[in-house]
């Protein structure tokens, strides 16, 4: 469905639904402040990947 506001030219409105498509990329991004989820990341990246679909 088409918002009113998405052909605000040079403009991304960050609104629910972009939000929604951002979620599991931030709290991958989220997770790698801890060593340990580095460390597990690091020996296995495409099985911790699949923590965030």
């Amino acid at each position: 469905m088409k918002k009113d506001y998405e052909d605000i030219p040079g403009t991304y409105v960050f609104d629910a639904d972009r939000s929604r498509e951002g979620y599991h990329l931030n709290q991958f991004c989220i997770s790698m402040r801890l060593q340990k989820n580095r460390d597990v990341f690091n020996a296995g990246e495409a099985a911790y990947l699949e923590k965030f679909p």
